[in-house]
């Protein structure tokens, strides 16, 4: 990810400098830097793509991390609310070492 992350910023950077080297460019300067821009942007959206792709992937597998801690403490319900029932109310166990 960190590396896409340079490469975004690279691409943006350049893109940036080949736009600004094209506006002030004419005839066939102009029309070959605007070829040149062109493949800049193809390539930085393609690197913006697959960062939030990756970022997709990486909520989809967060979210199935927090629906399976959900269904075990709905399972295990009566039992956490028992136990901070007995720590609020200080019925700690004598025994615990």
């Amino acid at each position: 990810m960190a590396e896409l992350e340079e490469q975004d910023a690279e691409l943006n950077r350049r893109t940036l400098e080949l736009a600004e080297r094209c506006r002030n460019a004419e005839g066939k300067e102009r029309e070959k830097l605007e070829a040149e821009v062109r493949q800049a942007i193809e390539r930085h959206f393609e690197v913006r793509q697959k960062r939030r792709q990756l970022n997709l992937e990486s909520l989809g597998a967060e979210l199935e991390r927090l629906g399976e801690a959900i269904e075990k403490r709905n399972a295990a319900r009566e039992e956490i609310i028992q136990r901070r029932q007995t720590e609020l109310l200080g019925q700690g166990n004598d025994l615990e070492f």
